[in-house]
């Protein structure tokens, strides 16, 4: 289970059977130098066979927000409604953006890590976001040998970086959809609205009061506040 949404997810079990999936190159995913959506997509695809999935609420955050726009487009037929958290169907310069957080990570990656505490500390430095190193550390664990380590692929993602700011999926979703964003964000700015609605024609698109990049985690209760009056729970 996706450790992010984990709260989330045992909540919104009382009403659905809910998978909450890690990514390749992600969490308890498997590791792979290729990462892009398209691939990603294909890996949910797989999922859903797997699991014999034939329709489902689709809800993914940043990065997963973009597989799940990606995966909609595609497969629309096992999708009824999809549930996007602050990322737009768009291309994203990010490389510059996540140097540091990089840096950080491949820091790390190098050496021993004696406690979370020092972790938060060192990637602190970094990035000098309390938020940000909060959700980066909760890929910390420890091995077998009781070890600290990262669980996600930090040699892949730093590499396929540019790619996963790209968004080159040309299909149309018809179904119910709904854009979250924070207030605070960047990542859907009002002119994105346009690009937004031609790609997702039956669209809504709110924004969290005060919330940035992460509102599932900054508010959890308003968010999902958002997602039960979306969902008519």
């Amino acid at each position: 289970m996706s450790d992010n949404w984990r709260t989330h997810a045992k909540y919104y079990s009382q009403f659905f059977k809910v998978h909450a999936i890690d990514q390749r190159n992600h969490g308890n995913s498997f590791h792979s130098c290729h990462n892009n959506y398209e691939i990603m997509s294909n890996d949910l695809k797989n999922y859903f066979e797997y699991h014999k999935i034939k329709k489902s609420i689709i809800l993914g955050h940043s990065m997963g927000g973009k597989t799940s726009m990606y995966f909609s487009c595609m497969y629309p037929k096992l999708v009824n409604s999809l549930i996007v958290v602050d990322i737009a169907p768009k291309k994203y310069n990010i490389s510059h953006k996540y140097t540091n957080v990089f840096k950080g990570l491949n820091y790390l990656n190098s050496i021993k890590i004696s406690s979370r505490k020092d972790a938060f500390k060192i990637l602190f430095k970094y990035l000098d976001e309390k938020n940000m190193v909060n959700f980066l550390l909760k890929n910390l664990y420890r091995n077998d040998r009781n070890q600290l380590k990262l669980r996600c692929n930090v040699d892949t993602l730093s590499k396929k970086i540019e790619e996963l700011g790209l968004y080159n999926e040309n299909g149309i979703y018809l179904g119910k959809s709904i854009f979250i964003a924070g207030e605070k964000s960047d990542y859907i700015k009002k002119n994105d609205h346009n690009i937004i609605k031609m790609k997702f024609p039956e669209s809504s698109i709110i924004y969290m009061s005060g919330l940035g990049h992460w509102p599932h985690s900054e508010a959890p209760k308003q968010f999902r506040d958002v997602v039960n009056k979306f969902l008519q729970l």
